[in-house]
C-alpha cells in the first residue's frame, strides 16, 4: 500500500487537485511523499510549502520556503512567500528582508513589489505609533500614524493584514514557478502591474520603480530616456515620504497584445500633493507587464494605435458591487439611447452631441456615448449618468458652442476630436479646451473618452 501511494505521489497533478479542492492535509501528505522521492525537485518542494501554508502549518511552510530561497537565490517566489508568511506573523523586519531579496531577484515581480510596499507602510505605521505612545507627539506624527493605519485598512491596500499565502504564491498551481502575471487574465494582470509600479514608487524603491518600464519606453514631451531617468531618480528619492494610490482603473486592449490602463492617480509627498487622470500603455515582456508609454489618457491612446473595438473596457466599479439592478441601470440607459443614435462621420457626431446638449435633449446627448465610456475624474458610469442628467435638465437654458474643431485619425476605428468649447447657462458660463476619443461601433461613431485639457 505504501508503494502504491508513493507511486501515485510522483504525479504533482494530484497535489494540485487536492489544493484546488481545499483538502490541504491530504495535499501535504501527497506532497511530502513526492518530495521524499524527489528531494531536488523545486516545484514539488514549492507545492509542499504552499500546501503547508494553506493547512496553516506556517512554521513548517517557512522552513520549506526558507530552504528553497537559500538554495535558489535567483528565484523570487520563495522569498516572496516567506515575506507574506512573516508578515502574517507580525515579523515585519523579517518580511522586509525576504521581500527585498525577492525584488532584487526579480525587480518587476508585481506581487513582491506590492507586498514590500505594504510592509514598508506597516513599518512606518509602527514607528509613528511608537512615537505616539512615547509621550507627547507632535500633531503631524499622530496624523501620519492615523493616515498609514487608514491606508492599511483600506480595501485597496490592506495586503499585509489580509493577503493569504495562496493568493501571493498562486504561481505554484502552474507547471513551474512563475510570476503572478501568468495566473490571471491579461486585463487583471495589467491592473496588478500598474499597482505594483505605484507601490514601488510609494516605497521609493528605485530599482523596482525603474524596472517597471520597458527598455522601449518613450518618455512624454520629447524628453530623452537618460534625462527622464535622471529626473525620476531625483523625484523618487528626494522626498522624505511618498504615497501614490490608484483608483477608478479602466483597461482596454490594443493591437499587438498591448493594453492601455487608465486611472486616477493621487500623489502625496511631504512637500506636494496632486490628483490627475493618467494612463499607461503596457506590453508583456519576459512574462512581466512593462510600461511603454506614460501620459494623459488622450496621448497614451493615440500612442497605442489601434484599440480593439470588440474588447470591452474593464472598469473598477466598487460603488456598484453587489447591486446588480443599480449597476445595470446606466448601461441600459446608454444602450437604449445608442440604438437610435447618430451614425454620421465623427465631426457630425461631435456637432450633434453639442446640439443635443444645447437643446437639453438627454436621449440625443447620451446617444453620442459608447456603452464602454470611461468617465473622467474618478466617477463610476452610474454616478456620471446621474450627474449629467441633473446638470443638463436643471438649467432654464443651455448654449454649447464648439469652435476650432479638428479630427485626428488614430487608426481606422479610432479618432481624436479636439476643440474649444464655450458653455453658457442661466447661472454659469465657461470656456475650455476639450478632447473626445471616438470609436467606430455597430451603430456608428461613439465617444469612449472625454477629457478637459
Amino acid at each position: 500500500m505504501l508503494s502504491a501511494a508513493s507511486a501515485k505521489a510522483t504525479d504533482l497533478t494530484d497535489v494540485r487537485k487536492l489544493l484546488k479542492s481545499g483538502d490541504y492535509p491530504q495535499a501535504v501528505s501527497q506532497a511530502r511523499l513526492y518530495v521524499a522521492e524527489k528531494p531536488d525537485d523545486i516545484q514539488g518542494r514549492f507545492l509542499l510549502g504552499l500546501a503547508l501554508a494553506r493547512a496553516n502549518q506556517v512554521d513548517a511552510a517557512i522552513k520549506v520556503f526558507g530552504e528553497l530561497a537559500t538554495e535558489n537565490p535567483k528565484l523570487a517566489e520563495p522569498n516572496n512567500n516567506l515575506g507574506v508568511l512573516y508578515a502574517r506573523q507580525g515579523k515585519l523586519q523579517q518580511a522586509r528582508e525576504s521581500l527585498e531579496k525577492a525584488v532584487k531577484a526579480a525587480p518587476e515581480h508585481t506581487s513582491a513589489q506590492e507586498n514590500l510596499g505594504d510592509v514598508y507602510v506597516a513599518l512606518a505605521r509602527d514607528a509613528y505609533e511608537a512615537s505616539v505612545k512615547s509621550g507627547k507627539p507632535r500633531k503631524d506624527v499622530r496624523e501620519k500614524q492615523q493616515y498609514l493605519q487608514a491606508l492599511l485598512d483600506s480595501d485597496a491596500s490592506a495586503v499585509v493584514v489580509s493577503r493569504t499565502p495562496e493568493s501571493a504564491v498562486s504561481a505554484a498551481d502552474t507547471a513551474r514557478p512563475t510570476s503572478a502575471a501568468d495566473d490571471v487574465p491579461a486585463e487583471q494582470a495589467v491592473k496588478l502591474a500598474a499597482r505594483g509600479w505605484a507601490q514601488a514608487w510609494s516605497a521609493q524603491n528605485l530599482q523596482a520603480y525603474l524596472g517597471a518600464y520597458s527598455p522601449d519606453f518613450v518618455p512624454a514631451g520629447g524628453q530623452s530616456r537618460s534625462a527622464w531617468k535622471n529626473e525620476r531618480e531625483q523625484r523618487v528619492s528626494a522626498p522624505r515620504s511618498i504615497n501614490v494610490s490608484l483608483s477608478n482603473m479602466a483597461v482596454s486592449a490594443a493591437e499587438n497584445n498591448r493594453y492601455v490602463v487608465s486611472f486616477d492617480q493621487r500623489y502625496r509627498s511631504d512637500g506636494y500633493q496632486d490628483k490627475e487622470r493618467k494612463a499607461l500603455l503596457m506590453a508583456r515582456e519576459g512574462g512581466l507587464w512593462r510600461i511603454l508609454r506614460e501620459d494623459s489618457p488622450t496621448q497614451v491612446l493615440a500612442a497605442a494605435g489601434t484599440i480593439k473595438a470588440d474588447v470591452p473596457v474593464i472598469l473598477d466599479s466598487s460603488d456598484d458591487a453587489g447591486n446588480a439592478d443599480s449597476a445595470a441601470a446606466p448601461a441600459a440607459a446608454l444602450a437604449g439611447s445608442a440604438a437610435s443614435g447618430s451614425t454620421g462621420e465623427p465631426m457630425t457626431v461631435v456637432r450633434n452631441w453639442a446640439q443635443a446638449w444645447s437643446n437639453q435633449n438627454l436621449e440625443g446627448y447620451f446617444a453620442a456615448y459608447s456603452e464602454r465610456f470611461d468617465p473622467e475624474g474618478g466617477q463610476t458610469l452610474k454616478q456620471w449618468i446621474r450627474e449629467r442628467q441633473n446638470r443638463i435638465s436643471a438649467p432654464s437654458f443651455i448654449e454649447v458652442e464648439i469652435t476650432d474643431l479638428s479630427i485626428d485619425r488614430i487608426n481606422a476605428e479610432t479618432v481624436l476630436a479636439s476643440f474649444t468649447q464655450k458653455y453658457r447657462a442661466d447661472n454659469y458660463s465657461d470656456r475650455e479646451n476639450k478632447a473626445l476619443i471616438l470609436q467606430l461601433e455597430a451603430n456608428g461613431w461613439r465617444i469612449v473618452r472625454e477629457t478637459t485639457q
